[in-house]
């Protein structure tokens, strides 16, 4: 039987999963939070010591710039191959940081009372964490959205890729244990 886990680097990441994926894709009580980069792929390893189980590193990239994030994506993927097969884990990092979910759609913002021009969209999704703080908002705008932001959230493209990851990594475990 096939045990699988997320670590996150963040309460942010956590909060975002718990309320975007669901229930029968991850448990939230199989959600750790890491704290630090460093400390989250030291607790991947340390579950996938374990048989049978199966992790979903989640990281945010800190960066848009492709070399650096192959090169941490490449480095965590080493770091782990040398205590499990490649089928049970996956790495999702999210560029730059995983506040740019908030910014993928101006729906979603303007459940929140907000309104930004697609020139202002781009700039957010460059520093989200920034952008948030400039309009007065934080983490928690996915409850202010309501039950129609979580729709829109569920929607774009950086959670669909996630879930999909989500996804691929259940089927792989699930057909390794067969």
């Amino acid at each position: 039987m096939s045990d699988f886990w997320i670590i996150c680097e963040s309460q942010v990441v956590a909060d975002l999963l718990k309320a975007l994926l669901p229930a029968e894709v991850v448990q939230p009580e199989k959600i750790f939070i890491s704290h630090a980069k460093s400390s989250g792929v030291s607790m991947a390893r340390t579950l996938l010591l374990r048989p049978a189980v199966s992790v979903l590193l989640i990281e945010d990239a800190d960066t848009l710039n492709e070399a650096a994030i192959d090169e941490r994506l490449d480095f965590i993927s080493w770091a782990l191959t040398l205590v499990s097969s490649p089928e049970r884990f996956d790495v999702f990092l999210f560029r730059p940081e995983v506040e740019a979910v908030f910014f993928q759609s101006a729906d979603f913002l303007a459940l929140c009372g907000e309104s930004l021009s697609e020139m202002e969209l781009k700039v957010a999704r460059r520093a989200p964490k920034l952008a948030l703080g400039d309009l007065g908002l934080n983490a928690d705008v996915i409850h202010q959205a309501g039950p129609q932001g979580l729709i829109l959230l569920q929607q774009s493209p950086l959670i669909r890729e996630l879930l999909a990851k989500v996804r691929n990594l259940n089927a792989s475990q699930a057909a390794q244990s067969v």
